[in-house]
């Protein structure tokens, strides 16, 4: 039985605190950590990058950023890559309850795996031996993430061969910023899909952030199987963009013009991206001084600019009743037409209006960007659920899609399906 290594110092002080002595972790975390080399060795080269990705739960009582275990992972070189949401034992003295936590995902090579090993088996007697193992006390769980936990969602109909969206883990991180998985890793990707009767896109694979989104098409019988390649975050069936819903336009005649067009401030300038809006002959326009700029080249459906025109107008004049006059609009809008989106073969046309909305943002100086269509996804998602959505556009546009809130000082309105509080 392995003694309990001395501690000192605060760490002596904080004792009647601590959830677990280091002792006990390693009669807990010993046998994991067995798990984990032996599965990491039958990993065919095929299924793997130059690391193996590895995740460790931290439990709740060490989640500050004073007590991440910088010491441990450093020793055995594990690189930190992501994270993802998970439920633990928050211990006191008096109660146990569960809260949520973390568990890491570290990015670590065989020989480092197997120094975590002989470290929690039998610690040296060097002090960075023993500090790296007075951490393991923070842990309660090391494993290789299983398939059950790859694939997060999966259609009814398991023979069917739907498009899904498969995310890849960062392959490292140099100076602070996450680097995506290299091309002979992606090779093997492609190569794994393919073998299994899947179809890749190689034109669609975005990487943003250091994760990698992947779009491939396969049966989803076979998702198990596709799960079992060690850099795969996350596989669920792809996000599908909301269907426009049916509505006809109030008659213009019930609402009278503003004075002006012209907006009372030049800022925020606001982006909305829809339908497109309906033309008029009248010189100058009542209501839309500007047409709209056209990102799709598809003929335009009148209920999608039926949509469009109505979003356009409640974000220059707000809400109105029949009577009223319109209000001077508070800010420029700037609208474009996406939708009809052309057909891409298994359904990516929402990869393709993603692309179309970065573009104009991106060349653009929009401050605001409203995307009153978006997709059949919580937007509370757990954020280990990422999607392309989320993640593709410019940092200063993404956020909890609240509106009225702010990401880098920026206010913004993303695919609000939430009205505004």
């Amino acid at each position: 039985m392995q003694e309990e290594l001395p501690i000192t110092g605060d760490a002596l002080r904080q004792r009647r605190l601590e959830p677990q002595t280091a002792a006990e972790a390693r009669e807990r975390l010993l046998p994991m950590v067995h798990s984990v080399v032996e599965a990491a060795g039958r990993l065919p080269s095929r299924l793997r990058a130059e690391r193996v990705f590895v995740e460790v739960r931290l439990l709740p009582n060490y989640l500050a950023a004073s007590h991440f275990p910088d010491t441990l992972l450093g020793r055995i070189g594990a690189i930190p890559v992501g994270s993802r949401a998970d439920v633990g034992e928050y211990r006191t003295k008096t109660k146990v309850q569960e809260v949520g936590t973390r568990r890491l995902i570290l990015a670590v090579d065989d020989d480092g795996l197997e120094l975590l090993s002989r470290l929690i088996d039998r610690p040296g007697r060097s002090r960075s031996d023993q500090q790296a193992f007075a951490e393991i006390r923070k842990l309660d769980r090391i494993s290789i993430a299983s398939p059950e936990e790859v694939v997060v969602a999966r259609p009814a109909d398991e023979g069917t061969s739907i498009t899904w969206e498969a995310v890849l883990h960062p392959l490292t991180v140099l100076q602070g910023q996450p680097e995506p998985l290299d091309p002979t890793t992606m090779a093997k990707w492609h190569s794994h899909v393919e073998g299994l009767g899947g179809r890749t896109h190689r034109d669609f694979v975005r990487q943003v952030g250091g994760l990698t989104f992947a779009p491939i098409a396969l049966p989803a019988s076979r998702a198990e199987q596709l799960a079992g390649f060690n850099p795969l975050r996350a596989l669920r069936p792809m996000p599908a963009i909301r269907p426009h819903p049916r509505l006809g336009l109030r008659s213009a005649a019930r609402l009278s013009p503003a004075p002006t067009t012209d907006p009372r401030s030049i800022f925020p300038s606001v982006a909305v991206f829809d339908g497109g809006i309906h033309s008029t002959t009248s010189s100058p326009p009542p209501f839309f001084p500007r047409p709209h700029i056209d990102l799709t080249t598809e003929p335009a459906d009148v209920d999608q600019m039926h949509h469009g025109t109505g979003v356009a107008g409640a974000v220059m004049y707000g809400l109105t009743a029949p009577g009223d006059s319109a209000k001077q609009p508070p800010c420029p809008v700037e609208n474009y037409r996406v939708f009809p989106a052309p057909q891409i073969p298994d359904d990516l046309y929402g990869y393709w209006v993603l692309d179309r909305i970065k573009d104009a943002i991106t060349a653009g100086d929009h401050q605001v960007v409203n995307l009153s269509l978006g997709l059949e996804l919580a937007v509370e998602e757990p954020d280990h659920l990422v999607d392309g959505w989320r993640v593709h556009l410019p940092l200063r546009f993404r956020g909890s899609l609240r509106c009225g809130e702010r990401v880098d000082g920026r206010p913004f309105v993303a695919a609000g399906h939430r009205p505004c509080r």
